[in-house]
């Protein structure tokens, strides 16, 4: 089984990884782990779809900071 692994890297002065929360959904695929970690695998990509998008948010972040990404890639 093939897996897709997403990492999410957050860095700046006033960050403190310890308390930073990872929310994480996908479309085009099954989230096998990760939810609440900085990291999150995907398995059972749709090869109909052709493409996995997955999204994070990240709570914790000081308010001015983007506490929201996304990323699609071609399976």
């Amino acid at each position: 089984m093939s897996e897709l692994i997403f990492k999410a890297i957050v860095s700046g002065p006033k960050i403190t990884n310890g308390s930073l929360k990872y929310k994480w959904s996908v479309d085009g695929g099954e989230m096998k782990d990760g939810q609440g970690t900085a990291f999150v695998t995907i398995i059972n990509f749709n090869l109909r779809k052709k493409s996995v998008t997955v999204v994070v948010e990240v709570e914790g972040l000081p308010a001015r900071c983007v506490s929201r990404a996304s990323c699609t890639i071609s399976v």
